[in-house]
């Protein structure tokens, strides 16, 4: 495990420690907890959209040389 330093402001420290001693824990346990949370949620997000451009290739394909703004009436209609 490695160690890292962390400001929290006293409203904060006060509240991890009370959750800390109800849990019979350390604040440090709480924090590695909600980091892996977070680290969790991101890998989920990340999982169902591709990152950058490489997400959006394909997802409209137009058979025909068109201006669909220009011409939407004439094309959709």
């Amino acid at each position: 495990m490695n160690r890292t330093q962390l400001y929290l402001d006293p409203a904060q420290q006060k509240m991890l420690r009370a959750m800390a001693d109800e849990r019979s824990t350390t604040i440090s346990q709480l924090v590695r907890e909600a980091i892996g949370e977070i680290i969790a949620r991101y890998r989920k997000q990340e999982a169902k959209s591709p990152a950058g451009i490489e997400g959006i290739i394909g997802v409209c394909r137009i058979e025909q040389d068109v201006d669909g703004s220009a011409n939407h009436d004439d094309i959709y209609d």
